[in-house]
Parts: C-alpha cells; structure tokens; sequence
C-alpha cells in the first residue's frame, strides 16, 4: 500500500488521432513504457525550466530532469484525452510505420472527398457508446449505447470483421500492451472523443467517487465532432477532475470567440463530483487538468490570417525556434491574461515546435496551407491553499506519433495528497469548545445583469455558504440553535443591486471539527446567487475559500490572558467569482475565526445578532 504521504505522480496525454489508427510504436512515442516516469524524464527534450515555471508552483521540490530520484517508479495516474478518436480497423498484421502513416494520409484524403451520409454522421456523433466505471467498492460497471450494435469482441479475432467498435477494442489492445501494470478505472467515449483513465493496479482500492460527464459543442450544441468530457476521482483524500475537449476549428476572430465559448458550455454541461448542482468540475476539486485540441492558433498582429505571407512568417519563425515570440502570439496565452477562458487555469510555454498542422510522419513537416500552431494542450488549476501542492515536471510534444496531423502532448506533475480530515458530528476536544466564523464586511461589485429588462434589468443577490465535507456547515435539524436553523447560512438578498454591501455579519458554525487537522482538504464556497421570486434562484458564481487558512493560527486550547475575549484568527478574502471558466464580479469579505465553548460564545461574539438559516 502506498504510504499516504508520498507524492502522486500524474501524467496527462493528449492526442488528435487524426481519424486514423495508432501503430504499436505510435502509441508508444505517446504513452511512456508501463508508465515509467524515469524513463520518460531522462529521454525528454523539454524539461520545465525553473524560470518559466509559475511563481505560486513550488518546482524547486518537483521531481525534474536534474533532479530524478534512483527509483522514481511508475506514474501513479495516467489520463488519457484523444479527439478524433475513431478509426477504421486493419487487419491484425499491421503495416510498417511508414505504410500506416501512408494509409492514414489516403484514408484522410478519401474521406473528405466521400460524400457522407448525414443521418449515419449524426447517429455516430450522437451516441456515446461505452463507459466503464470501475474501482473500488462504491463503483459499479456500466455499459450505455445501442445493444443490438454491441458485440462481444475477442482480441485475438480479425479485426477486419468490426463494424462499430473495433477501434475502442484496438485502443483497449494497444492500453494493455502498452500499460500491462495498470488498471482501467475510466473509459468513455462520445462521438469521436475519447477519455481513459489509468492507475497503477496497486493504487486502485484507494480510487474512489468515480464520475464522469460530457457535453457536444458540435452543430447547435448537438454533434458530438465537438465538445468534450470530464471526469473525476478521489485517490489519498485528494480530489481531482480531468477535463479533455475538441473545440471550435478553423482561423479567424469569430471562431476564437467560439472557442471560448466552448469551453464554458462544457464546463457548464458536463457536471461532475459532489456538488456537480452547485460547481463545475474546476471548482469543486483540488486540482483540475484540461487537455486536448483545444485549436487556438498563433496569429501574428495586424496580419491578415488568411494571407500567404502569415504563414510564411510563422513557418520563419518555427525554423529559427523562436518559441518565446510564437507564444506571445498563441491564442490561449492570450485568452488567459485577458481573462476570456478558463480563468483561474495556467499553462506553461510552449517551449518547443508547434504540434499543428503536420504531415503524417516523423518530425516536423507542416501542412503549407495552415499557420503552424500549438493546438493541444495542457492546463491545470488548483482550488484555494492548495497550489503549493502541485509541480509540473515536464511539457513536451511526441514528434515520433507518425499517424495523425496533430502531435501529441502531454504533461507531468507530481501532487503531494492532502492529509485525512476528520468531520465527524461526535468529535469533541478536551476544551469542549467549537470553531465558530463570523464574516463581515461582505461585498460584491460588478455583479452581472440576471433580470431581463422587463424585470428591471439587474440582480437580486444574496450569498450562500456552503462547505465540501457537506456536514460541516449544512444543519439537518429546523431548531435554531444561535440562530441556526435548516440549510446552509446565507444572507439576505438586496433587490436590484449589482455592487451589494451586506451591513449584517454572518455567523458560520462549524460541525464536527475538534482541531486544525480536522479540516485537511476541506473548502468552503461562497456561492453568489440571484433571487428570483417567481422561479428557481439562479448562480452568479461562487469564490473558493480554504477552511484550514482560516483558523490556522488558533487552537481550542489557547487562551488569551490579556481578555475575556477567545483568540481569534483574521482572514481578509479578496476574489474574483467564477462560473464556468469566466469572471462573474469580484467578491469581499472578513472572516474571523475562534474556538469557543458555551460559556465563553456571548462573550466571543455578542456582537452578533441571530441569523436566519432557511433551506433554499
């Protein structure tokens, strides 16, 4: 059993197939050799340099190419995102490299040249026609699709014989080849995307909450060609959220803009983990990983896209390895400092050549026709007070993946596992005292419009303050109890306001802690929401907020001689609030903490009249 301390090692691949089947020695320039990390770090050619890894990534404690341990193992988590990621079959003697990437030219030839049948296209982009969850007790295995179209499959069988699912059992194949000592623990794909997740054998029992979703973005929200899928999972008390997508193609100002806009739908369709009614999949975890052929392109300022000499100039620019400058002008970089996408997500640099649009075959050739771009990527996001915890290890491209247009990437991070909490309604200290938290001072400012104009055009918010473990501040019982009563505590809502103040403080008591280390990984979300008298409230955003940094500096058993009053530990929250990868506003507020028993809570926090706790 691995020793709950030890750092997860987590290895995110992403790939644009390409509609065409992986050799053997494809996949393998793609998925290190049973996971290997060692292997993996002596053999990149684009180790993360200390100085373009983010200030707030502790990489000076990562695992890195200077700095490999004498047996650093295997990776513990391997995620793998692929987009056109379906493919006809060949018999089972497979072609030389050279051969298959030759085919998967021709076949990419012909089909654009085949007229496709459009009810047979929808249907096949419709339909998601395998999940597999599996894992340790609380999980469960499920097939979905169209059974009278699933076969049982033999993998010795002759490929050539497979109608609609010989490409997943290629895939399955060359996984087991590939990774003999891992088990599968999700496998899901829609249309023609595709996400696995593997974990070592060893690790699987201590996998739980497995989930997974996924949302099309292809033509009105329907084809799946487009969109993407997300997943989640628990391993060592750390919770973590997988996100893979192929978005919006093509260059131009239009479909950036779409591809922004992708990335919110799928975040706001594709709904997983605890509190999936609440958050998406980017704030209800600890660490959340986006990956895939995103098609965000570099574009050169005040150049026309279209025109030949961009090209040229881009094509110029890859040949001197001008990587810094080619990255000033990404697409996503700039999406991200201009808060357009995925806010709150970093990625680092590209330091190496663009992985679009090559020629079918080793190294790099590209398609003359398109800008040399870094299409597939890879981001991650930690949740407040826990972005010490993960370090990126290496971002590199697969140049040896001959078979597809598109290179792959892929990204290695090593992630210390938070520690065990402990919220249990009978924990009790030696004090007999409880952590309570006063928050004052609430505000927010630039709130958007919710209200039509009919309505009179504006929001109606209020705050609501909920906590993942959920007991911790969700109250069963209807008897108030200072000034608690059923739900989660919330303030009251001001009409028409979209800069609100609340002059009110808030009392915030917290459930079945009895020290510091009961709240290890625990989060509590300030959720904006917008009143709506005559049907459901709707969210605004929601601001993460790290329990534990809230009470770090107090203990039940201190006391503070100089006054009646209990210690207290002072938190100032300034942040901005999120909803699927966008800004909502900017939220405020203090949060005062201390350990109080019954005797001393007049004392500590008489100031506070009782506060209403109604269910929503």
């Amino acid at each position: 059993m691995t020793d709950e301390g030890e750092a997860l090692t987590v290895l995110i691949c992403s790939c644009n197939m390409g509609n065409a089947e992986p050799t053997a020695s494809s996949f393998g320039a793609w998925v290190p050799d049973d996971g290997d990390v060692k292997a993996m770090l002596l053999d990149t050619l684009y180790p993360v340099p200390s100085e373009i890894v983010p200030k707030n990534s502790p990489s000076k404690d990562a695992i890195t190419v200077g700095n490999v341990p004498t047996e650093p193992g295997k990776f513990d988590v391997i995620v793998l995102g692929m987009q056109e990621a379906t493919f006809d079959v060949v018999s089972k003697e497979m072609d030389s490299d050279e051969e298959a990437a030759s085919r998967a030219t021709e076949e990419s030839k012909k089909k654009k040249k085949k007229k496709k049948n459009p009810i047979k296209k929808a249907y096949k982009a419709v339909v998601g026609t395998t999940r597999t969850l599996v894992g340790s007790s609380d999980n469960t295995k499920e097939v979905y699709g169209v059974p009278e179209l699933r076969r049982v499959i033999d993998r010795d069988a002759d490929r050539k014989s497979f109608s609609y699912f010989g490409d997943t059992h290629a895939l399955h194949g060359l996984v087991k080849d590939r990774c003999p000592s891992y088990t599968t623990i999700v496998d899901y794909n829609r249309g023609q995307m595709r996400m696995m997740i593997l974990v070592k054998t060893g690790l699987k029992d201590q996998v739980t909450d497995i989930d997974v979703d996924a949302e099309n973005t292809g033509l009105v929200g329907v084809l799946a060609n487009k969109g993407g899928i997300v997943s989640s999972i628990t391993v060592r008390n750390t919770r973590l959220s997988f996100m893979t997508a192929h978005l919006e193609a093509h260059e131009g100002g239009k479909h950036y803009m779409n591809r922004n806009s992708n990335l919110a739908e799928i975040l706001s369709g594709a709904r997983v983990g605890q509190g999936h009614k609440y958050f998406d999949a980017s704030l209800n975890s600890h660490h959340a990983f986006f990956c895939g052929d995103l098609n965000y392109r570099v574009v050169l300022p005040e150049k026309e896209i279209d025109q030949e000499e961009h090209k040229r100039i881009v094509r110029d620019m890859v040949e001197k390895e001008e990587w810094s400058a080619l990255n000033d002008y990404d697409e996503l970089g700039q999406a991200l400092t201009k808060k357009e996408c995925l806010n709150g997500f970093m990625t680092l640099p590209c330091h190496f050549p663009p992985t679009f649009k090559v020629t079918r075959q080793d190294g790099y050739a590209y398609n003359a026709k398109r800008t040399p771009s870094y299409t597939d990527r890879v981001l991650w996001k930690s949740a407040d007070g826990f972005e010490s915890n993960l370090s990126p290890i290496c971002y590199e491209p697969c140049p040896d993946f001959i078979t597809s247009d598109h290179k792959p990437v892929r990204c290695a991070f090593s992630i210390k596992p938070n520690k065990a909490g402990n919220i249990n309604m009978k924990n009790t200290n030696k004090t007999n005292r409880k952590l309570y938290m006063v928050v004052s001072g609430l505000s927010c400012t630039d709130l958007p419009v919710m209200d039509l104009e009919i309505l009179g055009g504006s929001s109606d918010p209020y705050v609501m303050f909920m906590t993942d473990p959920k007991d911790i501040l969700w109250h069963d019982s209807d008897k108030k109890k200072n000034g608690y009563g059923h739900g989660w505590p919330k303030t009251k809502h001001l009409s028409k306001n979209l800069n609100p103040v609340w002059k009110d403080p808030l009392l915030l008591e917290m459930n079945g802690v009895a020290c510091y280390d009961d709240l290890a990984g625990a989060i509590m979300y300030a959720v904006v929401f917008d009143y709506d008298r005559n049907s459901g409230d709707d969210i605004i955003g929601t601001v993460q907020i790290n329990l534990q940094r809230l009470c770090s500096s107090i203990s039940p058993a201190e006391a503070d001689s100089r006054s009646k009053r209990r210690p207290s530990h002072k938190t100032d929250i300034s942040a901005p609030i999120f909803r699927n990868g966008q800004v909502y506003g900017h939220f405020k507020c203090k949060i005062e903490a201390a350990w109080v028993n019954q005797s001393e809570f007049d004392d500590s926090v008489a100031f506070l009249w009782k506060t209403d706790r109604t269910k929503r």
